[in-house]
């Protein structure tokens, strides 16, 4: 079995709610982590300055967030993207604290997001039983390309591998595995 250093962060006396998900940046380096706050906030850190505090991000205050993954705009633009409760997916530029966008993700709710290999394409594991695929435009947007395999039960977790495989896990403690097949 092989070891490991465990380290541990207060992260903020001032952010009082809970952490809803982590993300790495997709580079090499692994240069940024986001911290999502249950409750309408995301904190960007420096992996390389033992963590340090780099920017918060706001959304609506009643935005629920449930997820959040990193993605590459098509010239390359670094950028990530929250959602949850709402059914709504917000993008984040690293230049601003305001979202740069906000599309819809044609569910009721979005319980995990996962970005492609490649960093193109954002899909959403939803409680409608559904996994959807989004397009990443310039300007940020996400423009739905494909809805997945419905399960007939709420998808809480997703993971996508570079070959189009999908593993889905649900709220009744199935794992769902399949390749991606377009619906729609």
């Amino acid at each position: 079995m092989s070891e490991f250093e465990k380290h541990s962060w207060h992260l903020s006396t001032a952010a009082h709610d809970g952490i809803a998900a982590i993300a790495f940046s997709p580079d090499e380096r692994g240069e940024y982590v986001l911290v999502a706050r249950s409750k309408c906030r995301v904190d960007l850190y420096s992996c390389y300055n033992d963590f340090m505090w780099l920017q918060s991000y706001y959304v609506d205050p009643d935005f629920d967030i449930q997820c959040a993954t990193w993605a590459i705009s098509p010239s390359g633009i670094r950028f990530f993207v929250v959602s949850g409760l709402s059914g709504q997916m917000v993008a984040f530029n690293l230049a601003s604290p305001a979202p740069a966008h906000i599309s819809p993700s044609y569910a009721s709710a979005v319980q995990d997001l996962v970005c492609s290999e490649a960093g193109d394409t954002v899909y959403a594991a939803c409680s409608d039983g559904q996994v959807r695929a989004f397009e990443i435009s310039e300007d940020l947007s996400l423009s739905l390309l494909a809805t997945f395999s419905h399960i007939p039960e709420p998808l809480v977790s997703l993971a996508v591998s570079e070959e189009g495989s999908v593993a889905t896990g649900t709220t009744k403690v199935y794992m769902h595995t399949h390749t991606l097949s377009p619906l729609t």
